[in-house]
């Protein structure tokens, strides 16, 4: 149990926030598939991060291993695709909350390329039995508003396969901004992948572009943190390395959303600047579809600043290491929030009942979100 004080004075920092964990990943994946050695700078200090490093560590290293990527929803399943394609026996599990993460959509993807996939307890859920092999390219169907993981995990492995892939989108696409994080960085190293509506083609046998390094951008979801602390901490003024303005997160968009939270950002060479300034919001509202991993650190900062929120497009919350709406909704409550919420949105009323706030005990489900 961590104890918590609010600050008696205003904050003056220059803080350094380590790579997006989205990015970092992405690239991990990729130099393995791209089969080169380029420098990651400024990668994640995450501990999905870190997971990811030490099973592609183990998985260079033989071709059969168990991995367990506890709570690492992207580690599961960036490499259910890049094992599918790497000859060798594999077990692939998680936590207890991982084996409740559905995994059906991008299983059944991977199937239709040739994978030799094996669910070990409940069907469409981890744990999996992978035996790995060379996949072809084929044009596939998949269901795009589940989770953006499944799209960027095919795209990853596509310079794997031995023919074109094709992904034709089913539905209204879910987190795209991350997909699209994805594209950015095949086309980056030479992979170019062609967009037309609701259809990613990929051409097999690309020759790849390779930089000696590549510099990770600092993650703007660990910023939405400091957002809230500068917000409720009149007279603040910190500063956050390696953000930009022209930024590949949708998490960027904290910057605007912010101003009218008492946050003005300024944009400096390769950092910004965030201060403490007046409120001028009177209600708040946001569709969240595109960047749901800020919408916990705003709905609990509206509460704090006793602003009336309306949190939409929250529907992947629920696959996330824990059911984040719901979570969020029964700890805000033990705070005095008045919240409703559907399965998609979250609703924070403008009167809070009186609570002890000096004995109250806030659960985080071992979600590093909640914490």
């Amino acid at each position: 149990m961590i104890k918590i004080y609010p600050p008696n004075t205003s904050i003056h920092k220059k803080i350094h926030l380590t790579g997006s964990k989205s990015i970092s990943n992405r690239l991990l994946i990729l130099k393995e598939v791209l089969a080169t050695n380029f420098s990651i700078l400024n990668i994640s200090d995450s501990e999905d991060t870190k997971i990811l490093e030490s099973a592609l560590s183990q998985i260079r290293n033989t071709d059969r291993a168990s991995i367990d990527v506890a709570q690492a929803g992207t580690c599961m399943r960036f490499l259910s695709a890049y094992l599918s394609a790497k000859p060798g026996t594999w077990i692939l599990t998680g936590s207890e909350r991982m084996k409740q993460r559905p995994i059906g959509e991008l299983v059944t993807a991977l199937r239709e390329l040739g994978a030799e996939i094996e669910y070990l307890e409940k069907g469409n859920y981890p744990p999996l039995k992978i035996i790995g092999k060379h996949l072809k390219g084929k044009s596939i169907e998949i269901n795009a508003g589940i989770s953006s993981q499944f799209i960027s995990s095919l795209l990853l492995v596509s310079p794997l396969l031995s023919e074109s892939l094709t992904l034709k989108l089913k539905g209204s696409q879910v987190s795209e901004s991350y997909s699209n994080m994805t594209i950015k960085l095949l086309n980056h190293f030479g992979i170019r992948v062609v967009q037309e509506e609701n259809t990613l083609t990929i051409t097999a046998h690309q020759s790849p572009n390779i930089a000696a390094s590549f510099q990770v951008e600092s993650d703007w979801s660990s910023a939405s943190y400091w957002y809230c602390i500068c917000a409720l901490s009149p007279g603040s003024k910190i500063e956050l390395s390696t953000l930009h303005k022209t930024s590949w997160q949708a998490d960027a968009v904290l910057a605007e959303l912010f101003d009218a939270l008492g946050v003005k950002t300024t944009f400096l060479e390769n950092t910004i600047r965030i201060e403490h300034k007046s409120i001028s919001a009177k209600t708040f509202e946001y569709n969240f579809s595109n960047c749901p991993d800020i919408a916990l650190s705003i709905a609990t900062c509206c509460f704090a600043l006793n602003i009336p929120a309306k949190l939409f497009g929250l529907q992947t919350l629920q696959l996330k290491e824990s059911r984040r709406i719901d979570a969020l909704s029964t700890e805000l409550q033990k705070l005095g929030a008045k919240i409703e919420s559907t399965s998609n949105s979250i609703f924070i009323g403008s009167e809070h009942k009186e609570t002890d706030l000096k004995n109250t005990t806030i659960k985080v489900y071992d979600d590093h979100r909640m914490a």
